[in-house]
């Protein structure tokens, strides 16, 4: 594996960067597969023929409407994770009793007492560590086998963008609510909806420190981490034209906004907020409202036009390119504000415009780690394998969650998901994920994955019926759809006839036009 690894970090180092395409337009399955590229976490074998019998546009369309698109069969799979399955309370209880049990078998083992039967502490098996792999498990299991490959798509976007360290605190156990309860049900829904979820949600509390925020001098006092985000990050954007005064008066706002410690959900404290009279962004908000100051808020900030423009700006990046064209965003932040915020509509202004289908914006962003492991898994046609149910309640073995598991080796690549210690989340600048350690990381992954040796996924055998094909040519046309440079073409065809399909595999998931999206 050293020695396939060696071979792809030479072809990578030595091939230039896509150069733009001297095409003044994209062909049809050109366009089909930038659409599955970034609508989607890469086509399957078969995905583009069937992309193109359907109509690209209808395809998009149903994609914006994922209720409309079959799935249970990825539901019934994720059963089997007992943690994403639980109650609130239930879910937060086993978490403070996994923490109380750690703290235990702590002072057994300086008291040379027996350890308690559960194994704890830092070990897989306890509760909270349990929690953290079963969400990050099933995130890669959506991805690569879900049909509703636009809703997973817009997954990713929101929860790098209502970011939450899963590593702090609770949120080991409270992120899973805020996955489902929060991110996903309106993913492609409006804006003001997911706003005011995030701002309920008991992980958000609890990550930005507004579940201590208080009036009075308890509890630390007033606490502006979660004002100063919701404007600068999740909102207005750094340039949106707020004050510090503003970031102020939308901490008094929130004063009281915390979460019941035995219940695990969002709970408003009137004691402990500030009921007189603020002023946000030059509108005043009376004295004497209560939890209302809170929505108040968020429906000024949902109504910005610089909020409309900050996301807009951010979908272009994540649709478009790093540094998308001001026409795309412009007409993105206008649909924004004619639709009152729905995302769907957004998008789809987006991903229909001029912009979208030049060749410029084809192959013109660099995977992420996460979105490089499971294009690479749907291009060789692969699945996650999650571990057996076990009825008797006992946790998935070690592997499933370690670090040669597809989430350990995302991890490995850069990118472990669900800890982004920074609120920011991770950006749409696709340029950071390229740096020398960063491409060694993709090159052992793409051994790794080719050769079979990443626990928990299956890759059929042989990779391809190469019939009548070199495999070379055979791989070429599924991995890449045959848009080859060609440094990566001589090398792949001068080990066409003295390597394995899999050697030819992996020199194709790491060329730099995989890499792209």
């Amino acid at each position: 594996m050293r020695h396939i690894a060696a071979i792809l970090l030479a072809v990578a180092c030595a091939a230039a960067p896509a150069a733009p395409s001297n095409r003044t337009v994209l062909t049809e399955d050109q366009r089909i597969r930038h659409a599955l590229n970034r609508l989607a976490f890469g086509p399957r074998p078969g995905d583009v023929e069937a992309v193109r019998a359907m109509g690209l546009t209808a395809w998009i369309d149903a994609q914006l409407h994922p209720d409309t698109i079959p799935d249970a069969a990825v539901t019934d799979a994720l059963s089997g994770l007992d943690t994403l399955q639980l109650p609130t309370g239930v879910l937060v209880r086993s978490y403070r009793d996994g923490v109380r049990q750690a703290a235990e078998a702590k002072r057994n083992d300086r008291n040379g007492a027996a350890p308690i039967p559960l194994m704890v502490g830092k070990d897989y098996r306890t509760f909270g560590a349990r929690a953290v792999g079963e969400l990050q498990l099933a995130k890669v299991y959506r991805a690569v086998e879900s049909n509703r490959q636009l809703l997973e798509v817009m997954v990713d976007f929101w929860t790098n963008h209502f970011n939450i360290d899963m590593r702090k605190n609770a949120d080991r156990a409270l992120k899973i609510i805020d996955d489902r309860e929060v991110v996903r049900p309106y993913a492609l829904g409006r804006f003001r909806d997911l706003l005011g979820a995030s701002a309920h949600s008991p992980a958000m509390l609890v990550y930005l420190d507004n579940a201590r925020s208080s009036a009075s001098g308890a509890r630390g006092g007033l606490n502006e981490n979660y004002a100063r985000e919701i404007m600068e990050l999740h909102t207005l954007g750094v340039d949106g034209g707020y004050t510090q005064k503003d970031v102020t008066e939308v901490a008094r706002c929130f004063t009281g906004w915390s979460l019941n410690a035995s219940t695990g959900r969002f709970q408003f404290f009137p004691r402990r907020h500030d009921d007189g009279a603020k002023t946000v962004l030059g509108h005043r908000i009376e004295a004497g409202g209560g939890i209302q100051d809170g929505e108040t808020v968020l429906n000024i900030l949902a109504a910005s036009p610089s909020t409309a423009r900050h996301i807009a700006y951010q979908l272009c990046q994540r649709f478009i390119a790093d540094a998308p064209p001001m026409s795309a965003v412009d007409r993105a932040a206008q649909a924004f504000r004619d639709s009152g915020g729905d995302i769907a509509v957004v998008v789809r202004s987006i991903v229909t415009g001029p912009e979208f289908r030049t060749p410029a914006a084809y192959r013109a962003k660099t995977k992420s780690p996460f979105e490089y492991a499971v294009s690479a898994l749907r291009a060789l046609d692969g699945h996650v394998v999650l571990p057996p149910h076990d009825d008797a309640g006992a946790p998935p073995p070690l592997r499933a969650f370690g670090p040669r598991s597809l989430p350990g080796q995302v991890a490995a690549m850069g990118e472990p998901l669900f800890q982004c210690q920074p609120p920011t989340g991770y950006g749409e600048d696709s340029a950071r994920w390229m740096g020398a350690g960063a491409l060694v990381a993709r090159m052992n992954f793409a051994a790794a994955l080719a050769a079979g040796g990443v626990t928990g996924t299956r890759i059929a055998r042989p990779l391809v019926d190469a019939a009548g094909r070199s495999a070379y040519e055979a791989l070429a046309g599924r991995i890449l759809g045959g848009d080859v440079s060609g440094s990566t073409r001589d090398a792949a065809v001068a080990k066409d006839a003295e390597n394995p399909q899999a050697t030819i595999a992996a020199l194709l998931l790491g060329s730099p036009e995989f890499q792209r999206r």
